[in-house]
């Protein structure tokens, strides 16, 4: 990995190429933002859901219910941490060109 031209960051994941031939950087940013508050409320939601003890004590195995929901939780941080890093490099390649273009 290298780092990013753009942001100067060294990203873990892909980060999209704002091109002429490609998607908009507003574009981008929408739907990115949209999947990025998706995620969020999908995390909240999951927390809401946490397991209560009562509901799995019969289970021989019950207790392995709160590391399930942990798990789940930390999948979604992953999805959540991929997403932000797309996002933040989209928000600064627009900041960058809005600076570029009030310089000229």
């Amino acid at each position: 990995m290298s780092e990013c031209p753009i942001c100067r960051v060294t990203h873990t994941v892909l980060v999209p190429t704002i091109h002429s031939n490609g998607t908009s950087a507003g574009e981008l940013n929408k739907q990115l933002s949209a999947a990025v508050d998706a995620v969020r409320a999908a995390s909240r939601a999951l927390c809401d859901a946490a397991p209560n003890g009562r509901d799995y004590y019969l289970q021989p195995n019950g207790q392995r219910s709160q590391a399930q929901h942990e798990a789940r939780l930390s999948k979604l941080n992953a999805v959540l941490s991929e997403l932000q890093q797309q996002w933040d490099h989209v928000q600064e390649a627009i900041n960058l060109d809005a600076e570029r273009k009030a310089r000229r």
